[in-house]
């Protein structure tokens, strides 16, 4: 399959997850969603993973980058942003939310300027399955870190 073909399918994934995650977030709430979202990511990173061990049809790889993409989508990329501005008071919003940005691109910098060594370093599998225990830690991060705002009224919510 064209390299092309299959980064547009994935970003497609990614953009029908968003949409899917917008109008599941006020009846599922964050948390859950967040919950589901990783626990998708953690799977189809393991099967990703396998693929690059175990011989299989050519178009398994691209089928678990897609469906990685969609479960991306689907809660862990677009409630990163939504879950911040809600962790701090009205009076430390501007400025919690503002270093946790900072941060937030700090560490993508970081995974990015340094994805190309640990590929040198652990190859693509065992770089993958440092990728997918990460990912199986931050189910436990939405889990206890993430407010579910399901039951407030609101009122009680910030306007972004």
């Amino acid at each position: 399959m064209n390299p092309n073909l299959q980064s547009a399918l994935a970003n497609c994934a990614q953009l029908v997850g968003v949409c899917i995650s917008a109008l599941l977030v006020d009846s599922i709430g964050q948390r859950i969603l967040w919950c589901l979202s990783a626990f998708s990511c953690f799977i189809f990173l393991i099967l990703y993973a396998l693929t690059l061990k175990i011989s299989m049809p050519n178009y398994t790889p691209p089928l678990f980058i897609f469906y990685f993409r969609l479960g991306y989508g689907f809660g862990v990329g677009p409630i990163t942003f939504a879950v911040w501005v809600q962790l701090f008071s009205d009076k430390l919003r501007l400025v919690g939310t503002s270093l946790m940005m900072t941060g937030y691109y700090i560490v993508i910098w970081a995974l990015v300027y340094g994805h190309p060594y640990a590929l040198e370093a652990c190859g693509d599998f065992y770089t993958t399955l440092i990728y997918a225990i990460c990912t199986f830690f931050s189910i436990f991060f939405g889990a206890f870190c993430i407010p579910d705002h399901r039951n407030k009224d609101n009122e009680d919510m910030a306007l972004i």
